[in-house]
């Protein structure tokens, strides 16, 4: 990307505006020499020690247990446009279908489509 960059440039004649980029690609090509390093093969990658998930997991774990087809959510601090992106974020991490987030007059909607 770097080199795209510096060839468009170079075919605008305007070398003033990025002299860096031309730096920083010379600087990659010469600084480089032979690195040590060591590949071993494994089986399965371990699990990880943390908890995954995320604080919006559990307003998604409810709404999918409720009888409800269409609730109100909020969270205190949050504003409705963020929280709709975070539980957005969160089904497609979780790739959850059925589920839809929106949000109507500055209130987040949670509905089971």
């Amino acid at each position: 990307m770097i080199y795209f960059m510096y060839m468009n440039v170079m075919r605008q004649k305007r070398y003033h505006y990025y002299p860096k980029v031309y730096n920083m690609n010379v600087q990659r090509i010469t600084a480089m020499s032979e690195v040590k390093f060591n590949l071993t093969p494994i089986e399965k990658k371990p699990s990880r020690l943390f908890k995954k998930g995320s604080k919006y997991d559990p307003i998604l774990d409810a709404f999918i247990e409720g009888e409800a087809n269409l609730v109100e959510a909020s969270m205190e601090d949050k504003d409705a446009n963020y929280l709709r992106t975070q539980l957005n974020k969160r089904i497609e991490a979780r790739t959850m279908e059925g589920i839809k987030v929106s949000v109507v007059n500055n209130v987040c909607y949670l509905e089971k489509v």
